[in-house]
């Protein structure tokens, strides 16, 4: 790229010939052109922290050359300013999603621990009671079956954080019949691809995903004879 300036002349000094070409002149100036210098800003490939530094450094090096760059807009004080407010900014939103993971593990460690005493208690009702009438006053049994030739929707699908930054955790309402499942994900907008299958549990946690994006999700059944399910409705949830 070039640029024109305009410089001071003496008519007479030697080698300046007033057709030469590209020449322009009026009663005290020529102007010439020159080149102009490109500066490099790669910041869409930079992490937010490489972006402050880079502004830090920017800062520095003009406080360094000031005399280089006297009246520039913004000034390095500017520079530093800004990457200090951003700074602050980027702190307390990585506090916001810590504490936000870690509420995550305190619920699922309490889910866990709900989880255990019922088939602490479902247990013992197997191994003590025989009345299956007793039994089932407390208690959904398991009977006998016909053949299975459909299964209902899963319902109720709910996404919450995962316990570590790229998990979102997933769990439903399992159907009858049920002897898995498939999840499958998606950005907003984008394509639905598959996020992994799982066995009866009726939870799960999908990994590697874009942290700060948000996903949809949806879920279906899995029966015997390669039957499936109707997909679930979707939920939808931001990844840590």
């Amino acid at each position: 790229m070039k640029r024109k300036k305009r410089i001071p002349v003496r008519w007479d000094q030697p080698g300046l010939h007033y057709d030469m070409e590209g020449l322009h002149y009026d009663q005290e100036f020529i102007e010439i052109e020159i080149d102009m210098i490109q500066i490099v800003l790669d910041l869409k490939n930079r992490s937010d922290t490489e972006v402050i530094q880079d502004v830090k450094d920017a800062a520095k090096a003009l406080t360094e050359h000031a005399a280089d760059f006297t009246g520039i807009d913004p000034s390095a004080a500017d520079l530093t300013a800004a990457a200090g407010v951003f700074g602050d900014v980027l702190s307390a939103n990585n506090t916001l999603q810590q504490a936000a993971t870690n509420s995550t593990k305190t619920k699922n460690d309490a889910r866990a621990v709900l989880e255990g005493t019922i088939m602490a208690a479902a247990a013992w009702t197997v191994a003590n009671v025989t009345d299956a009438t007793k039994a089932g006053n407390v208690w959904t049994l398991k009977h006998d079956r016909t053949a299975t030739t459909s299964i209902d929707k899963v319902g109720n699908l709910q996404a919450s954080f995962g316990d570590e930054p790229g998990d979102i955790h997933l769990a439903w309402n399992p159907p009858d019949k049920a002897q898995g499942y498939e999840i499958e994900c998606k950005l907003a907008g984008g394509t639905w691809q598959h996020a992994r299958s799982v066995g009866r549990k009726s939870n799960t946690d999908i990994h590697g995903l874009q942290s700060g994006q948000v996903y949809q999700f949806r879920v279906r059944a899995l029966g015997p004879n390669d039957l499936q399910g109707p997909w679930s409705d979707i939920a939808e949830h931001m990844v840590p």
